[in-house]
């Protein structure tokens, strides 16, 4: 499927952002750039907590400064605890509840 289907002449792009970097407010305010113009599909993978993404240090309470109304990413977080949706204000809830902002599907393994 990612050879056939996830090139370049299917117009995917793919943007990487490993950590550590020396300049963590840089990755953040280029994931949410990312996010504010339409990106399709997000797969973090790193260490997360009930609040967010913390080695990209996007947090449940950036959620609402996205500006991708009718742009929702399919999102996968291979994080811990980023989806606990006993806490209604963790970061998955945030980004499926965010009205007209994040996504409507956020997947965590």
């Amino acid at each position: 499927m990612v050879t056939n289907y996830l090139t370049t002449a299917n117009k995917v792009k793919e943007y990487h952002f490993y950590y550590p970097q020396a300049d963590l407010n840089r990755q953040k305010d280029s994931i949410i750039k990312l996010i504010n113009t339409g990106t399709s599909f997000i797969n973090y993978t790193g260490h997360g907590d009930a609040t967010g993404w913390l080695h990209v240090n996007i947090k449940s309470a950036d959620v609402p400064s996205f500006k991708n109304k009718n742009m929702y990413p399919f999102v996968v977080s291979n994080a811990c605890r980023t989806a606990e949706f006993n806490i209604s204000n963790s970061f998955g809830n945030s980004m499926v509840w965010a009205m007209k902002k994040a996504d409507r599907l956020y997947r965590m393994f």
